[in-house]
Parts: structure tokens; sequence; C-alpha cells
């Protein structure tokens, strides 16, 4: 881990909540949400400097794929605890969310910048106009909605009256809410999905299951089967052994040299042969 710290006790709470941003991979509001209650828990011990610094390193150095979700957990830590992280959030908010903006493809930019302007009663004018004129430099279709304010940043935001740059509810819970509608549809597709997988999985058991108990029953009718087959050609293997034989072409050879032999034993011998008898192979 590049970043150093020099207590133990903030080093050990940045590793442990760095292994719960690297569970955070795409807009799974749960993850979200119990990453921003953990970071309350540890704002209890004040650790929150140690928090916003492991979430901003990790905006930057995370692949562009997973900036946005990283940027809505901020968003949702500092909505649901803005005391103490808003303040210490908008130190380098212009940076951070410029840092998102400058590799995010045109569909994540459109998301972004309805995030932004949900930020209008959260952070200072002044910070929201340097926000807007840095994006702006990357996008020039970007708009810039506030003007730059008269005073500096710390007294804009001490003087003015907040009702006066208050964001109609409706309009800034309208994001969270479509996000929320967002989450739950992706949810409801999970659990379809599972459930179709369940049902495919019981119907491949169920045909496994019929094929193991068929061919079973198949082993157990074989060994009758191959019994009664073996006594049945005991005759006719025998006969088929004797035909084989007397078939054979050696052994017709022979016979035929056993017969000549034999006539012309007769022939030479008729007058002095008084019996002759004939063989089985006649």
């Amino acid at each position: 881990m590049s970043m150093q710290f020099t207590d133990a006790s903030d080093k050990e709470t940045a590793e442990a909540y760095e292994e719960g941003l690297a569970q955070l991979t795409d807009n799974a509001r749960h993850v979200i949400m119990h990453l921003t209650e953990l970071a309350h828990d540890y704002s209890r011990d004040r650790k929150e400097r140690v928090i916003v610094a492991v979430i901003e390193r990790h905006i930057r150095k995370v692949k562009t794929g997973h900036k946005l979700p990283a940027l809505y957990l901020m968003d949702s830590i500092v909505k649901n605890h803005q005391t103490p992280y808003r303040d210490l959030f908008q130190q380098n908010i212009v940076s951070t969310f410029a840092s998102v903006f400058i590799t995010a493809p045109e569909k994540v930019r459109s998301l972004m910048y309805r995030l932004r302007n949900t930020w209008n009663d959260i952070f200072t004018p002044t910070k929201m106009f340097q926000l807007d004129k840095k994006v702006k430099t990357m996008d020039p279709a970007w708009p810039i909605v506030n003007t730059p304010p008269a005073s500096s940043s710390t007294k804009v935001h001490t003087t003015s009256p907040q009702p006066n740059i208050h964001v109609n509810p409706a309009v800034f819970n309208r994001p969270r809410d479509d996000n929320a509608s967002i989450f739950e549809e992706v949810q409801r597709k999970e659990r379809e999905l599972l459930e179709l997988r369940k049902k495919k999985l019981e119907l491949e058991l169920e045909v496994t299951r019929k094929e193991v108990e068929e061919r079973q029953s198949k082993v157990e009718r074989e060994p009758s089967k191959s019994t009664q087959r073996s006594s049945k050609k005991v005759g006719p293997g025998i006969t088929s052994c004797i035909s084989s034989i007397y078939y054979d072409p050696f052994y017709r050879l022979l016979r035929s040299i056993f017969l000549d032999a034999y006539y012309l034993n007769i022939i030479r011998h008729r007058r002095s042969m008084k019996y002759i008898k004939e063989f089985v192979f006649i």
C-alpha cells in the first residue's frame, strides 16, 4: 500500500476499509450502505480522516469501470453522515470528481451530471462553481449552474441562509430514488435468475436419476437373459464346432490324401485282401 500512516491504528483502519472497498465493483446498494455505515462507525473512533483519504485514493487508483461506484459511496457518506464527512470530502471534491469524469464514457458522464445536481445544498456554491469550471474544460457542453460568489467560500458558507439555496426535496431525492429502483430491479432479476437455475438443476437431477434407475434395472435383467441364451446355444455351439472342423481346409487335405492312399491300396492288393474296413471319414 503506497499510502502510509504513521499511527498503527490508522494503518489498521485503512487496511480494513480497503478490504471492503475491494468488494465495490458495481453499484451494489447493500455494499455501498455497508461501507457507509462502516465509515460512520470509524468516525466515532475519530478515524474519519483516514476513511476519506482511503476513499479518495481508491477513486484515483481504481480502474475506470469501478470509479463511479466509489463516487456513489462518497455521495452516500456525505448525505447520510454530513458531520464530519462533508467538510472533509469538500476539500478535494473538485479533483476527485474530475479524476472520474476525465476517463468516463458518455453514459457515465450523464449519471455524474445528475449526481452533481444533488450536491447544491451539500457543498458550498464556491466549490460547485469550481467543479463546474474544471469539468467544462474537459467537456465544453457541461453547464455552469452557479455564478462565482462575490465573497470567499468561507463567508458564503457561514453567512448565506441555508433555505435560500435549498433544492426542492423531490428533485433532490429523484436520482437516489431512480438508483434505488434500479437496484431493486437488478436484485429482482438476480432472484429470478437464481430461481430458474435452481429449477434447471432440479430437472437435470431428475433426468439423471431416471437414467440411473433404468440402467440399474437393465443390469439386473441382463444375468437371467444371458443365462438363458447360453443354455440355448449349447447344442448349436457343438454343431458349429464340428462343422468348422469338417470344413477346415487342412482337414479336407488330409482326408483327400488318406482316401487316395486307401483306394490305391485296394487296387493294388484287391486279390490278397479279404476284408477292408470303411472308415468313419467316408
